[in-house]
């Protein structure tokens, strides 16, 4: 049977917790007790840091091969990205050389081509002579909080409804 992680930082807590109350350590039986604990404990202690430290490797392997994902969808975007720029590079020069000839129109047996007028679109030319009607104001509030961070560590008290709070984190090397 297989011991979880959590299970031996339970056991380990519980142990700890025994030893610190035990304020009868002058009874035989209560030291014997005390001793063969601090010995689980020690076996505790092992299991703990060989199951910990599967966990960090594992961990690890994980992110070192969510890095290399992260790394090969890179080169497949910008792959897509070049693909994508040339086939339009194509279409438009096309478009141009069957304009050039006054042709509409190709066909064969694997494609055919069709130049076609495209609906109306609007080009703006000059924003500030365009009618208030068809104009549209949006507000946009971003919250700095690099400022209120730096504000608070410079001193400021409080800032209304914010705080500061540390978490932690783990290095794994």
């Amino acid at each position: 049977m297989s011991i979880t992680l959590y299970q031996i930082a339970d056991d380990y807590r519980d142990i700890l917790s025994l030893m610190d109350d035990s304020d009868s350590a002058d009874d035989p039986a209560t030291l014997h007790q005390l001793v063969q604990d601090t010995l689980d404990q020690l076996q505790l202690d092992e299991q703990f840091t060989d199951k910990a430290l599967a966990v960090a490797c594992y961990t690890r392997e994980l992110e070192l091969e969510a890095e290399a994902v992260k790394a090969t969808e890179n080169i497949i975007r910008s792959r897509r990205k070049q693909l994508e720029s040339r086939s339009e590079f194509l279409r438009n020069y096309l478009i141009t050389q069957l304009q050039k000839v006054n042709k509409t129109e190709l066909k064969s047996n694997q494609i055919v081509v069709r130049l076609r007028k495209t609906p109306a679109r609007i080009i703006v030319d000059d924003e500030t002579v365009i009618p208030d009607c068809f104009k549209e104001t949006e507000t946009l509030t971003h919250i700095r909080k690099n400022w209120m961070q730096e504000k608070l560590r410079l001193g400021v008290d409080s800032i209304p409804g914010v705080h500061l709070e540390t978490g932690v984190s783990l290095t794994l090397r």
